[in-house]
């Protein structure tokens, strides 16, 4: 990090990991933007939150996103993005040249991402079965190529695009344990991250998946 930085952050249990135990020496002259919109559920996952906190520990400046993460319709969406205090905080996250992010599973059972949306479990098994759907960046939701998938609940997202994630020059994705191995895998695929803070479970089963792959080791 840098003077002069903009740092995008997202939500999640790893990305509040990473904030509790900054501990800089000194402050940075640099801005803390959300990449997604509010959500619901335990306070300190939500980036709003996170992007505070993080901007006090740093001596930075924080923005904040006054929209939900997840709406009813592509309309409302659209709506939200296009009213000015949401555009004005959405362009500054697209002009960040750092990227901090989780990476989420679709798995119902584990998914923080059915908490904060409403979806059903029912909703979350389509997602996977219909759709291949695999993990998400900020609520948008690829499949194991990587490539976008199930349009028909990321267009009701209010946050960053993947595609638009990608423009940021540095990607960093924070994600643990071995049922985080496939979402990850994905995001790999997808070129959505230039770093990954993980651990050994997730990175061995990462590796069992290139092998399947690619190696096609008999």
């Amino acid at each position: 990090v840098r003077d002069g930085d903009v740092l995008g952050i997202g939500g999640g249990a790893a990305i509040n990991a990473i904030v509790q135990a900054l501990a800089p020496t000194r402050t940075y002259q640099v801005e803390v933007v959300p990449l997604l919109g509010a959500v619901q559920g335990d306070m300190k996952h939500d980036g709003n939150y996170l992007a505070t906190h993080m901007a006090e520990r740093l001596g930075a400046k924080a923005y904040q996103l006054h929209a939900p993460a997840f709406v009813d319709t592509r309309e409302q969406r659209d709506a939200l993005r296009s009213m000015g205090p949401v555009k004005e905080i959405l362009d500054i996250g697209r002009r960040a040249n750092i990227a901090l992010v989780g990476v989420g599973t679709v798995d119902p059972e584990v998914s923080r991402f059915v908490q904060f949306t409403t979806l059903s479990a029912e909703e979350m098994r389509n997602i996977a079965e219909k759709y291949g759907g695999v993990g998400d960046i900020n609520a948008f939701i690829y499949n194991i190529e990587g490539q976008p998938c199930a349009q028909a609940y990321t267009e009701r997202v209010v946050g960053l695009t993947l595609a638009e994630l990608k423009n940021i020059p540095y990607r960093i994705g924070v994600a643990a344990t071995a049922a985080k191995a496939l979402p990850l895998y994905g995001a790999l695929r997808g070129g959505y991250l230039q770093a990954l803070i993980t651990d050994e479970s997730a990175a061995r089963g990462i590796l069992e998946l290139f092998e399947k792959d690619f190696l096609k080791v008999s």
